[in-house]
């Protein structure tokens, strides 16, 4: 009989669900706003994001179990079957090493693709660490296949003049056998960081399928500790949503949208 109605209506489930909602809108807009500036190379933004969903969602107790795991486009393939070998164990943090001379003892396996419709796990015996305040030594627990560009290669369907893809600097240059592909992997840091992202952390990299790999500080997303491994590796998959809902703009949430086509990135 006491009860303040207006405090009251502030806990009707339409009203909690309303709020929820909001809480969800702002989220979303303040890390597109995050992803913005990042690609114009603001560091603070940068740093933001690198915390962004631990700052969100870790004080509610999210937490996701991390099984090693390799992600398999496409079933019974030469190509999956080979980057599947390359699912690792995560080291034991406790165990690494943070400096010292550069590393060429590492034994590197990655998938070559060696002519159409040939593939191998290699090693590298090329490989070579450089210990610097901005490389970070990788290993690599999930590598995502390609079942568009990735099987032009295996096929042997790309032109000689095209290059893989523009962006990444492994991939930049006019195509020819041998190769390495792969644009999509998550590795635990074993070797250099600073910041943010320290040894044993999770990253997402931007690299070809390999076991082990040098990359720079600059060029790796940590990957927040409430998110499974199998689920980070899609991040180019969700960039290509997200630049698709911007082309189709304005959009506004709770808009009513056709998507078509309903694979990963639909």
């Amino acid at each position: 009989k006491t009860t303040n109605h207006k405090r009251f209506e502030a806990f009707r489930p339409d009203n909690i669900r309303q709020h929820m909602v909001n809480q969800h809108i702002n989220m979303w807009t303040q890390y597109s706003e995050l992803l913005r500036l990042t690609a114009l190379g603001n560091n603070e933004a940068r740093h933001r994001l690198d915390t962004f969903f631990d700052e969100h969602l870790a004080p509610r107790g999210v937490e996701v179990a991390e099984p090693v795991v390799a992600m398999n486009a496409a079933h019974h393939d030469p190509a999956t079957a080979a980057a599947h070998q390359l699912a690792t164990p995560v080291a034991d943090p406790s165990n690494l090493k943070t400096r010292g001379p550069p590393i060429s003892e590492v034994k590197v396996q990655r998938v070559l693709f060696l002519a159409p419709r040939k593939v191998e796990v290699q090693e590298d015996p090329s490989f070579l660490f450089e210990r610097d305040i901005n490389k970070l030594l990788v290993r690599a627990r999930v590598s995502a296949i390609s079942a568009g560009t990735e099987m032009l290669v295996y096929r042997g369907t790309v032109p000689d003049t095209l290059s893989l893809d523009a962006t990444f600097a492994h991939a930049k240059a006019p195509f020819n056998y041998p190769a390495e592909y792969g644009y999509a992997m998550i590795g635990t840091v074993e070797e250099g960081g600073r910041g943010s992202i320290r040894p044993g952390d999770r990253v997402f990299c931007f690299a070809p399928h390999r076991s082990v790999l040098s990359v720079d500080l600059n060029d790796v997303h940590k990957i927040p500790r409430h998110i499974a491994t199998e689920d980070a590796v899609f991040l180019p998959h969700v960039e290509t949503a997200l630049s698709l809902v911007m082309d189709a703009g304005p959009l506004s949430p709770c808009d009513r949208v056709l998507v078509v086509g309903q694979g990963i990135v639909g």
